[in-house]
């Protein structure tokens, strides 16, 4: 099977830059958002025992998110794991990047980058109506400290993040595109044709259930040189369709 032996690939490669046990269900966010809660709890305890104040952190100022980005709606986001998170998700776009330019995108199983396409866009979606609530005129309850400079800060780590995920999202929408190109174009290259049809209807799927044709990629409309980026990842998504036909 052509995808399991690209995954097997990708868990090699990626056990390479984050070591994870062979035996190991876990992703290397499990690890990451795990360390991040040990941290928090660290720091926290030591903040609380050293000035008394309740739900402090030395982490720094905490902020919420939605409840469809994060596994617990209660969770409240340190600056640090905001920090965390776009660094992790920009380390994600390098590495697609690089897959591209190296023509190895061949080594992304078919699941794998529907599934990878689908959660980016997703995100970037929820980023970019996350940061309309926090710019609307309409103040949000979402701390105890409830004001516009708390608004603003959230806001913008909100719009790095969305950002970051929407430029992910066109790195898997080129890929996408390549890899059908590729699978199409290469008869010999190993991947039955039962494998190519699955990977067809999931890429169509995964469009439509992303909404990209009809509301574009959340939070790219906050880029500098946003109309160029929209009217480019319109035209990747129209060559994805036409080569799904």
């Amino acid at each position: 099977n052509s995808d399991v032996d690209s995954n097997s690939n990708n868990k090699s490669f990626a056990a390479s830059v984050v070591p994870l046990p062979a035996e190991s269900k876990t992703t290397w966010w499990d690890r990451v958002d795990t360390a991040l809660k040990l941290a928090s709890s660290n720091d926290s305890n030591i903040n609380n025992a050293s000035n008394g104040m309740p739900n402090s952190t030395a982490m720094g100022t905490t902020f919420a998110v939605p409840s469809d980005i994060m596994v617990s709606p209660q969770e409240r986001w340190p600056q640090a794991k905001f920090d965390q998170a776009i660094a992790a998700i920009e380390i994600l776009r390098l590495v697609l990047s690089l897959l591209k330019r190296t023509r190895n995108y061949d080594t992304i199983g078919f699941t794998t980058l529907c599934q990878g396409l689908c959660k980016c866009a997703e995100v970037a979606r929820n980023a970019q109506r996350r940061s309309a609530e926090l710019d609307g005129s309409h103040a949000t309850t979402f701390t105890s400290q409830d004001d516009a400079d708390l608004r603003r800060a959230e806001f913008e780590y909100m719009k790095t993040l969305g950002t970051s995920f929407a430029r992910c999202t066109q790195e898997y929408l080129i890929l996408a595109l390549l890899r059908l190109r590729t699978a199409r174009g290469n008869p010999n290259s190993g991947e039955s044709l039962s494998s190519f049809d699955d990977f067809r209807h999931k890429l169509g799927s995964t469009l439509d259930a992303s909404r990209i044709e009809r509301d574009g990629i959340g939070c790219l409309g906050m880029l500098h040189d946003s109309a160029d980026e929209v009217t480019f990842s319109m035209t990747i998504v129209k060559e994805i369709r036409n080569e799904l036909r």
